[in-house]
């Protein structure tokens, strides 16, 4: 299944990007920020399905939607902080951002039948400090590394060892119940909430 991603946020979109290419079967056209330089990008292949940031599309973005969806056979997943997103006529599929990456993927089989499954997390971390909250320099890492900048670049601007930084994103990821860097990102920038984010 092929996806479309429509996001303001660069960071946002590319790591919403390879949470979906993470499952197999899934692949991402090139996306832009906005819905008509994204949809400019469909003219060779049109996506099966396109997520939309609700807060990113104005009403008359919507309406480009509405009109995709006449002349394709696109299915629209909005992605919504609210209850429900600012238009429903052009949306299949809604998703809060607080229902996580299993919830874009529930609405992504609902499209397509069943898709793989996520393989299961081994239980190799412990369980100390998984749900407890980031201290202010981890919370510093994290948006450093949601930032995509690598463990030596974060000891430059932090004046740590690169060892120390390594150890500093272990405990984030583990804190943040994260497998890698991309999850983080999400849960920094808000496409996932987590409790130990909050105050």
């Amino acid at each position: 299944m092929v996806v479309g991603i429509v996001c303001e946020d660069t960071l946002t979109r590319e790591a919403l990007a390879r949470l979906v290419e993470s499952r197999e079967g899934l692949s991402v056209l090139p996306s832009q920020s906005d819905v008509r330089a994204t949809i400019g990008h469909f003219t060779k292949e049109t996506p099966d399905v396109l997520i939309v940031m609700d807060k990113d599309v104005s009403p008359d973005e919507w309406v480009m939607v509405s009109a995709l969806k006449t002349l394709t056979s696109v299915r629209v997943i909005c992605v919504t902080e609210g209850d429900a997103p600012k238009t429903g006529s052009a949306v299949d599929a809604v998703v809060r951002s607080q229902d996580g990456s299993e919830g874009l993927f529930r609405a992504l089989s609902s499209f397509s039948g069943d898709l793989p499954q996520a393989p299961a997390v081994a239980e190799r971390r412990s369980e100390y400090g998984r749900r407890s909250r980031l201290t202010p320099r981890e919370q510093e890492v994290a948006k450093l590394v949601a930032q995509g900048l690598p463990n030596r670049r974060i000891g430059q601007i932090m004046g740590l060892q690169e060892q120390s930084v390594k150890n500093l994103v272990s405990v984030v990821m583990r804190k943040l119940n994260c497998e890698n860097r991309v999850q983080v990102a999400l849960k920094i920038v808000g496409v996932i909430k987590d409790p130990t984010l909050a105050g």
